[in-house]
């Protein structure tokens, strides 16, 4: 049961991290380029998409495992 409380724990803690990384992103505060010198591309848009869809993938995970309480 602790290794499980520990890894869900872990789990929530990884999503708060991606939500606190998302704000900044969504609201346009902050900016992801990427790319070679002379030619920075915005990746926001795709960064923001992959954050989100690592939560969706993370919460039924969660969800699970409370289940099996």
């Amino acid at each position: 049961m602790a290794i499980r409380d520990d890894f869900v724990r872990h789990l929530e803690a990884e999503i708060a991290e991606i939500k606190q990384h998302l704000k900044p992103l969504e609201s346009g505060d902050m900016m992801i380029r990427q790319g070679p010198p002379g030619f920075m591309a915005d990746v926001t848009a795709r960064e923001v998409k992959n954050l989100k869809n690592a939560i969706t993938r993370i919460e039924p995970v969660i969800a699970q495992y409370r289940d099996k309480e």
